[in-house]
């Protein structure tokens, strides 16, 4: 197993991977490793705070505040995992985070 550089852009590991034969957006073991360590580095706790800070820390969905729900950062898309857009991004508490989850798992298994 190669492992991946987080000081690298998602689409610079993306294309090592696809030269190893792993297609990037269904990797398993490549990409929680690389989501594992690129959730602890400085770069995505700058870019989660810059994100939390354009609603003052608030759900976009339902408002809730951080005060009364943990506020979570979703992604949109993992298609730029690392060189994120802002637009890839959405700042979610804690319960509406698991219903996008949960709706998009639901439409993934009705696909199948």
């Amino acid at each position: 197993m190669t492992s991946l550089d987080i000081s690298k852009s998602w689409e610079d590991n993306a294309k090592q991977l696809r030269l190893l034969g792993v297609e990037p957006l269904n990797m398993h073991g490549y990409y929680r490793d690389y989501a594992k360590r690129y959730m602890r580095s400085k770069r995505w706790k700058d870019t989660r705070d810059r994100i939390l800070a354009v609603t003052a820390g608030c759900c976009a969905r339902c408002g809730a505040s951080r005060e009364r729900y943990k506020v979570d950062v979703h992604h949109l898309t993992y298609a730029r995992l690392g060189a994120e857009l802002d637009a890839d991004l959405l700042p979610l508490c804690y319960r509406c985070h698991g219903t996008v989850h949960y709706v998009r798992n639901m439409r993934q298994d009705k696909a199948q």
